[in-house]
């Protein structure tokens, strides 16, 4: 066995290069790529497994990889970066972007946070929060919650420079949802939202709601939501 998945975790794709193969996974819907080594060289003690370090907490996609070549090309972006293109040297794991396209705002002040909300049947649900690193949590902050929830379909971390310029950039924080319906924990998580089930997904989104209000950021005078 080299890799068994979680239930917070989905393999997106495997690739070899050489000397090493590398997996591509999202954990807690986080991008992670891990470089894995076979056993031949180091005495048959199982294969090794080791994270690729990411410019941040994004999602990636290995665009190119030949098991004759050692560099190997992965698409990177998250909330304040860009869609880049990165190179990563199978041998060694190291990691440098080639190009990226141009930033659409200044995200110098911005942070970038994952939470847990609890949902009505005790179920855990993260989401991302994208703000301003001053704000006050007094609970003035105008904040846009948005959520989707099926179709199997993961909301990941993306940069969108609508968000980040007429928003982001104007004293407003973001707040992205994962609830039940999606794809971010595979069918799973997708079938515990449809049918009669339905009602868990706007739990879910009730849920994180509510503690992003108890975390101070905003109120629900405040608070915008919005969806599909």
């Amino acid at each position: 066995l080299v890799f068994r998945p979680n239930d917070r975790q989905a393999v997106n794709g495997v690739a070899v290069a050489k000397g090493a193969c590398l997996l591509s996974i999202n954990d807690n819907v986080v991008a992670t790529v891990l470089r894995l080594e076979p056993p031949i060289g180091r005495g048959g003690q199982g294969w090794s497994t080791e994270p690729i370090e990411l410019p941040g907490t994004g999602q990636a996609a290995i665009t190119f990889a030949d098991k004759d070549e050692s560099v190997v090309f992965i698409n990177y972006e998250d909330f304040l970066t860009p869609s880049s293109l990165l190179a990563l040297d199978s041998s060694n794991g190291s990691i440098e972007t080639l190009k990226a396209l141009p930033a659409s705002f200044d995200s110098t002040e911005l942070v970038v946070e994952q939470h847990q909300a609890t949902s009505n049947d005790g179920t855990s649900v993260p989401y991302f929060v994208v703000r301003s690193s001053d704000v006050p949590f007094d609970g003035s902050t105008p904040t846009l919650l948005y959520g989707y929830g099926g179709f199997q379909i993961a909301l990941g971390p993306s940069y969108s420079g609508t968000i980040g310029r007429n928003w982001l950039s104007q004293g407003g924080a973001y707040v992205l949802a994962n609830i039940r319906g999606g794809g971010e924990f595979g069918p799973e998580w997708h079938q515990a939202g449809l049918r009669t089930n339905r009602q868990r997904v706007y739990d879910d989104f009730i849920a994180v709601a509510e503690s992003v209000v108890a975390s101070g950021l905003t109120s629900p005078a405040s608070l915008g939501i919005m969806g599909g």
